[in-house]
């Protein structure tokens, strides 16, 4: 026997077993009920009151760095008002974000510059990223889904399970040690159990930045987070970075062994100053003796080009862009 197309008919698949629906989906006490929503309405009205003025993104609630957006509408407050003070400095044609994460840094920094340029190479954090940065797509801001190295490669990208911003790439191009990277998680100790694996690409840094400056960009401000890979990146900025206009670079640093001044004469072909975006309550310190020093003292963050330690924020910067660096 056919059917109409002249094939023969699908034998029947076997009856899958059901189960009759359960009397009650869900069942509680009258207490339990009574507590579970005198519960949710403290918790709901807590959240409430503390995410009041909570930034508009798209955030991980149990990652830390979605903690100050949630509660207090900024991130890295220090360094989104050292990237201000830059763009008035003459640096504003435009921000490029190199590790851009969820786009946090350029959310709150977009309105000083007159177009920004991001790179992330995590895909779960592009998504992210492209969402935060909807509304001020196609308005001079340009995301990248990959990384900028010295090469174009793809790279296995190691990221901690409560910090998916700070995923690095392991090998002889990350001049971090083990220990390094896992203490800026806060870990004692390197465990691949606190990280999991993803697969990124990576374009040579030289060739995409260089095809950006081509297009007119001279006074601009670049923001490196990359977490051991800023030597690798620094070099290729080095290398393009267009011989006029203004310009700084504002990046992290982890290792107690890095000399900024050194790397800046050997890696730039133009002239460089470098300072530390310090503070006036040393972050070495405990957490008992960091309270104290601030309740006897406001605090304070200061650029200086003679810091005791490297270890922060470091600003590479042209001469022409005047810094004023102080003392404490």
């Amino acid at each position: 026997m056919t059917n109409e197309t002249g094939s023969e008919p699908r034998s029947a698949s076997p009856a899958a077993p059901f189960h009759p629906l359960p009397r009650y989906i869900h069942q509680e006490t009258r207490l339990g009920f009574f507590l579970d929503a005198i519960r949710y309405r403290i918790e709901y009205r807590l959240y409430k009151y503390l995410t009041r003025g909570s930034s508009p993104l798209y955030l991980k609630p149990r990652d830390y760095l979605s903690w100050s957006p949630t509660l207090a509408a900024i991130h890295e407050r220090e360094v989104v008002l050292l990237l201000k003070a830059l763009a008035e400095a003459g640096c504003r044609d435009a921000l490029v974000d190199i590790g851009a994460n969820i786009g946090l840094t350029t959310f709150y920094c977009r309105p000083f510059f007159h177009s920004a340029y991001c790179f992330e190479p995590n895909p779960r954090v592009f998504s992210v990223l492209t969402a935060n940065l909807y509304d001020s797509l196609g308005e001079n801001t340009t995301l990248f889904n990959f990384g900028l190295g010295d090469r174009d490669d793809r790279c296995e990208l190691t990221v901690p399970r409560y910090n998916a911003g700070g995923g690095f790439i392991r090998g002889a191009a990350n001049t971090y040690t083990l220990q390094e990277l896992a203490g800026k998680d806060g870990f004692g100790a390197f465990d691949e159990r606190n990280y999991e694996k993803i697969t990124v690409h990576i374009r040579k840094g030289r060739e995409v930045l260089g095809e950006i400056f081509a297009e007119g960009k001279r006074n601009i401000v670049i923001k490196v987070d990359v977490e051991g890979y800023e030597e690798t990146v620094l070099t290729e900025i080095a290398a393009v970075l267009p011989r006029d206009g203004r310009f700084a670079i504002v990046f992290e640093n982890w290792s107690a062994s890095f000399d900024p001044k050194a790397f800046a004469a050997r890696s730039f072909s133009r002239p460089v100053k470098a300072y530390k975006l310090a503070t006036t309550v040393e972050p070495e310190v405990g957490k008992v003796w960091k309270l104290w020093d601030l309740l006897l003292h406001s605090r304070r963050y200061f650029l200086t080009d003679s810091p005791q330690s490297w270890i922060g924020t470091v600003v590479y910067a042209d001469p022409a862009v005047r810094m004023s660096p102080e003392g404490p």
